[in-house]
């Protein structure tokens, strides 16, 4: 009996001295888990707020050091990739288009129109009606416009800086560099620079759409935003600029350099002087001349660079 009783209270210090080590071991795990979790957090708050801060850095809030010709590599082909996939992407588009024609003569020598019904409903009627009797020009400026306005909107809201700020900007030295190039040929951050660009376009799409139909248009005007916002990008490593760029300008010069070439002895006339008059072709010769001085000047008032590129895209796509 005595052995008996002493077994039994040798399990019973073994099992209380094994529960007391891991009781010990449980509360130095945790205290350790504690005093990590706050060095991560002390440190998380040194990362995000440097000194002289009061807030998380933005992404153009400090000058960027300049970048170098390798940074241009993913740009390159993405706008080559881009270019194809959109010429390829328009093509099928025009097909599709061209057979859904063919279906609705088949169908109307029928005695049917099926494919242009009336709506359900007075309002959805009138937009119907509204919106068959726009050409083909401004059926293609409406979305394309209304794609800047949201952009123009995003701007506006305090929230979305960082995020315009990353996308909707091309800088060489920008994290994002192959995204922003399609981007950025959508963004305008004034009301100012929106109106005048989307009035251009307005005035010199239908004829352009007119000539080349609507697929190719959209195709060469998607196409020379890109192609213009890589040739902004070129020149700003070139000469070692970190600042930002935005607009459809470039891919507006893009269709005056098409419709300059195609229609040179079109008569044109500044918007506020229309007493002084001159042709397509010296407009868009003006232009390049203009834009090349401000690239060997270093005029900084606008991005010359994505304007003669456009230029030279839309000539040399005529």
């Amino acid at each position: 009996d005595s052995l008996l009783q002493e077994r039994t209270c040798l399990q019973n210090l073994d099992t209380m001295s094994v529960l007391s080590m891991m009781s010990s071991q449980a509360r130095l795990s945790m205290a350790t888990t504690r005093q990590s979790c706050r060095q991560f957090r002390q440190k998380a708050r040194r990362d995000k707020l440097p000194e002289g801060k009061s807030g998380p850095v933005v992404e153009g809030e400090q000058p960027l050091p300049p970048a170098g010709w390798s940074v241009l590599i993913r740009p390159a082909v993405f706008t080559a990739a881009f270019t194809g996939a959109a010429m390829g992407g328009c093509a099928v588009w025009q097909y599709e288009n061209m057979r859904r024609e063919a279906l609705r003569s088949r169908v109307m020598l029928g005695g049917w129109d099926i494919l242009g019904r009336k709506k359900a409903g007075e309002f959805r009627e009138e937009v119907r009606r509204w919106w068959a009797g726009l050409g083909e020009g401004e059926k293609l400026f409406w979305p394309i416009c209304g794609l800047n306005v949201i952009v123009w909107a995003g701007w506006k809201v305090p929230a979305m800086q960082s995020f315009m700020m990353r996308w909707f900007m091309g800088n060489p030295a920008s994290r994002a560099t192959c995204i922003p190039l399609l981007l950025s040929a959508f963004s305008h951050h004034s009301l100012i620079h929106l109106g005048c660009n989307m009035m251009v376009l307005h005035s010199f799409m239908p004829p352009a759409v007119h000539l080349l139909g609507k697929e190719q248009f959209l195709a060469v005007y998607l196409s020379s935003g890109v192609i213009t916002s890589l040739a902004s990008m070129v020149h700003k490593v070139a000469v070692g600029s970190t600042a930002y760029s935005l607009g459809a300008s470039g891919a507006i010069c893009c269709v005056l350099g098409m419709f300059g070439s195609y229609v040179p002895e079109a008569k044109m006339q500044i918007l506020f002087l229309p007493m002084i008059t001159f042709s397509a072709a010296t407009a868009i010769k003006t232009m390049a001349l203009v834009d090349l001085a401000g690239l060997v000047l270093r005029w900084r008032l606008f991005d010359h660079a994505a304007h003669l590129s456009g230029i030279l895209c839309g000539v040399g796509w005529a």
